[in-house]
């Protein structure tokens, strides 16, 4: 479950020499669709790092589109208007994130500028451990050499994360499948198919995903859902089979339990069914 949201500003008393130091740390929750941040109306030099914890969000970086799933991060610095934020419209639930802001940042931009913007950490990192054992109220005070421990863990997992081979060939396998429309396949049948047991592919899931195979098929089924509900004119009975259910009564009662409202009540609120 993901952590409970804080927010605390950070004093760092005598700073090392060189090295950035934190301002801010925070988890938020989002499920607005007024969450939206736009670097072409923000002022000021501070770079931020940003990382899914549970839910979805999406980000746009010079005009192309990507997901924010549990252990995608970013690293921006706050006034890039190449990059734009938000919560996804098409995404129901709450979007868990964990952020922090560095000032003095030209170690922060030789990192952007060598690795990238988008970066995917393990969940249960050293680095994410230590920042979530930080969460409190008021305000924090840091020495410069913490300051400095907690950034070199950070940036190393960064590091190691980009060295560490692809992920797990099962995980890889059943996401592949899962991408290419199983999503009928419970976590047994999905762990056969993808050549590992049950419990073995649970694990990497747990560990990669931060969520179970199950957790990670429903939302997979939802979130396709949602878009065929709104902006195809498909018949339930086709949304359902493509969504991986038996009947479309079953697809119903899956989807008012995740909305609040039927299929059709969806569409009609949508205001974007296609005519035929």
């Amino acid at each position: 479950m993901p952590p409970r949201p804080f927010n605390r500003s950070i004093d760092v008393r005598q700073p090392l020499p060189g090295w950035p130091v934190f301002t801010t740390i925070a988890v938020e929750n989002q499920n607005s669709r007024a969450y939206h941040w736009d670097g072409r109306t923000r002022i000021g030099g501070n770079w931020v790092f940003q990382v899914t914890l549970g839910g979805e969000g999406e980000l746009t970086w010079e005009g192309e589109r990507h997901r924010l799933p549990p252990g995608r991060g970013f690293l921006f610095r706050i006034d890039d208007p190449r990059l734009c934020y938000y919560y996804p419209p098409d995404v129901t639930t709450t979007w868990t994130f964990l952020y922090f802001n560095l000032q003095d940042g030209s170690l922060v931009e030789s990192i952007h500028q060598r690795w990238g913007l988008l970066h995917d950490i393990p969940l249960k990192s050293e680095g994410i451990r230590r920042f979530l054992e930080l969460r409190g109220h008021g305000h924090l005070a840091l020495s410069g050499r913490e300051c400095h421990l907690l950034f070199s863990t950070w940036a190393n997992e960064l590091l190691a994360a980009r060295e560490t081979p692809s992920r797990h060939p099962a995980l890889h396998k059943a996401l592949n499948l899962l991408d290419d429309g199983r999503l009928h396949l419970n976590a047994s049948e999905l762990a056969k198919q993808a050549g590992c047991s049950r419990e073995h592919l649970c694990r990497l899931f747990e560990m990669e995903l931060a969520m179970s195979p199950y957790a990670f098929i429903q939302k997979k089924r939802l979130d396709l859902a949602l878009q065929l509900v709104q902006n195809t004119a498909l018949t339930m009975g086709n949304i359902a089979e493509r969504c991986g259910f038996a009947s479309p009564s079953l697809f119903g009662s899956f989807f008012k339990r995740n909305t609040g409202l039927t299929p059709l009540q969806y569409r009609r609120h949508s205001g974007r069914i296609h005519k035929t």
